[in-house]
């Protein structure tokens, strides 16, 4: 199909209002999509979506074009839809980077990173490893990754896995395995549960654990906090363990509070944590009792530092009283410094004197 034949096809399509028939028309457009009519396909369905250039109707559409024109032309359409983005720029449009990625066609353009490395995961990569925007490249590892994926897990956990620190590092890897976890999740929750613990990256495995829980959390509290104890001898269930207590902890924190006897490690902490941050909201006495009868241990600590931070407000000597007790010497200033802040916004003057003759 010529250009002008796609783009007068695409204006058929947007005047379509049967929404069986446009998505119809739509498969079977992208089907004679070409690297030399992907570009006037993609203006004229971003021309006359309904609402305007600038309405807020065929979004999806516009990304799954874009997805399709990455597929047989990705370095022509990333720069194609870049060029477009920075043109809607110069106009004084604000575009719909901000929730979706860079510039103003961010979604679009990581829709086409995804469908490139889909087709053609060597190149796609090459161009991200390109990428200097700090941003641009978080966005971009996802939509390889959502790409990769339709190809099997595999290679996008080596993807995952090959980048360096600092890149998808911390939230964002664990955004990444969430990713790959659920498409584990399809094929099964006993696949995913068994897959989760073979991950041999504590961080990657550690992301893992936390969607696997995610997900049996949705449907049976207790299967969750079965899987988490039968792998709490894997330090890397200690964010799953943070992720179902916290859940709990809203409904019943003492119950969380039982739970966490069976665990061990950073997993106990975590689940104590959560329930005295939860618990203290409703009997601060009831927590300071519970915490008096505590031996000292990391649970301790996390119990203690979570009920100061939580009791700074009412009462900054006692949280501070408190936070002296934790043995872990990170986690006690750290405690020191919140209970600090807060008591400073309320009381400078008391505050700055705690300061004075603590040195």
């Amino acid at each position: 199909i010529s250009s002008e034949d796609m783009a007068a096809a695409i204006k058929e399509l947007s005047e379509t209002n049967d929404p069986l028939l446009r998505q119809k028309m739509l498969a079977l457009l992208l089907e004679k999509l070409t690297p030399e009519n992907a570009k006037d396909a993609f203006l004229a369905l971003q021309k006359n979506r309904r609402g305007g250039p600038m309405g807020r109707g065929g979004e999806d559409e516009l990304r799954l074009l874009a997805n399709a024109w990455g597929r047989i032309d990705g370095a022509g359409a990333i720069a194609a839809l870049k060029e477009m983005s920075e043109a809607m720029g110069d106009e004084g449009g604000r575009g719909r980077g901000g929730r979706g990625g860079p510039g103003g066609l961010g979604r679009e353009m990581i829709a086409a990173l995804s469908g490139w490395a889909t087709a053609d995961s060597g190149a796609a990569i090459t161009h991200f490893e390109g990428l200097e925007d700090g941003m641009e490249k978080r966005f971009g590892a996802a939509g390889i990754i959502q790409g990769m994926l339709l190809n099997g897990v595999d290679d996008a956990m080596g993807f995952v896995q090959s980048l360096p620190e600092g890149e998808g590092d911390g939230r964002e890897k664990g955004y990444y395995m969430s990713m790959i976890a659920g498409e584990k999740i399809e094929q099964g929750l006993d696949t995913a549960k068994s897959w989760a613990s073979t991950v041999p990256d504590p961080k990657l495995r550690s992301g893992a654990f936390a969607e696997v829980t995610r997900e049996l959390m949705r449907d049976d509290r207790e299967a969750a906090a079965e899987y988490i104890v039968k792998n709490v001898e894997d330090e890397a269930i200690a964010t799953a363990a943070n992720r179902l207590a916290d859940s709990w902890a809203r409904e019943d924190p003492e119950a969380v509070l039982k739970w966490a006897d069976e665990l061990s490690g950073k997993a106990k902490a975590e689940a104590y944590e959560e329930a005295v941050e939860s618990w203290v909201r409703e009997s601060p006495e009831e927590v300071a009792e519970f915490i008096e009868d505590l031996d000292p241990s990391p649970e301790r600590d996390s119990a203690v530092g979570a009920f100061a931070e939580r009791v700074a407000n009412d009462d900054p000597v006692a949280a501070m009283e408190w936070a002296n007790t934790i043995s872990n010497a990170d986690l006690k200033l750290e405690t020191q410094i919140d209970v600090a802040r807060d008591w400073y916004r309320d009381d400078k003057t008391a505050a700055n004197e705690w300061i004075a003759a603590a040195n």
